[in-house]
């Protein structure tokens, strides 16, 4: 009786060990390792459950990249992304970040979810600041191609969102969903209006506590929002030496 039962339990733990390996290795492709290996081994479901919490938002985007795709053959394109992906993605999961999506050649990364970061914000901001830091290595590849720098804007903002898994049976995705969210999305277009690489919103910018180099740029209103909003362009991170100098 014994041996059927301590084959059985064998068998159980196998099986969970695969399962969570499984996961482990989907999970990957979106959390840092610590993340995913956590979320594998979460039984309940609970940790991609959708709950309301507070989060920081990053948004990045490639400057004039419908004028630099109409320049160049398609599978150019796919390849420029291709290594620009290879290079950012990284920092993201890096600084403990979760790649909610691509929306073209642009990156939605979520700080503080699925798990608690008590200092989501400034992960967030050291991720942006090192992705504009890998310009100057990607760069010359891109005027090569297309004439054109590599340049990005990055927008970020902390506030409330729901996150959790969302969308229709068949198709479903971890993702967060609120005003906080639109509004990084608009901070990052603001970067073009201002020609700097990182905008910040003030929300975020008081997450920091002081251990940023930042500068207000500006209270104004951001197309989709009733009331003005305090944006701020992040210059560095105090005690880490001077910023890189990076055209706008």
């Amino acid at each position: 009786v014994i041996l059927p039962l301590v084959v059985g339990a064998g068998a159980i733990i196998a099986i969970n060990y695969v399962r969570e390996e499984r996961l482990r290795h989907e999970y990957a492709r979106f959390f840092s390792p610590v993340v995913a290996r956590q979320i594998a081994e979460d039984r309940s479901g609970q940790s991609l459950a959708s709950k309301r919490r507070k989060i920081t938002v990053l948004f990045s985007d490639i400057r004039d990249f419908t004028t630099i795709s109409e320049a160049l053959p398609p599978e150019e394109v796919v390849e420029l992304l291709r290594e620009y992906f290879n290079i950012m993605v990284p920092i993201v999961l890096k600084h403990g970040g979760t790649l909610d999506k691509y929306v073209g050649d642009a990156i939605m990364a979520l700080f503080g979810a699925p798990l608690p970061q008590e200092d989501h914000a400034a992960r967030a901001v050291r991720a942006a600041l090192e992705m504009v830091a890998q310009l100057p290595a990607l760069s010359p590849k891109w005027e090569a191609k297309c004439g054109r720098p590599l340049r990005i804007g990055v927008g970020i903002n902390t506030g409330e969102a729901v996150v959790g898994i969302m969308g229709a049976d068949r198709r479903r995705e971890y993702s967060a969903i609120g005003d906080t969210v639109n509004l990084a999305s608009r901070l990052e277009g603001v970067t073009k209006e201002f020609k700097v690489p990182i905008v910040a919103s003030r929300s975020t910018v008081a997450a920091l506590e002081d251990r940023f180099q930042v500068r207000e740029l500006s209270e104004m209103r951001v197309r989709g929002r009733q009331e003005s909003v305090h944006i701020f362009v992040v210059e560095g991170e105090l005690g880490t030496g001077p910023p890189p100098t990076i055209p706008s």
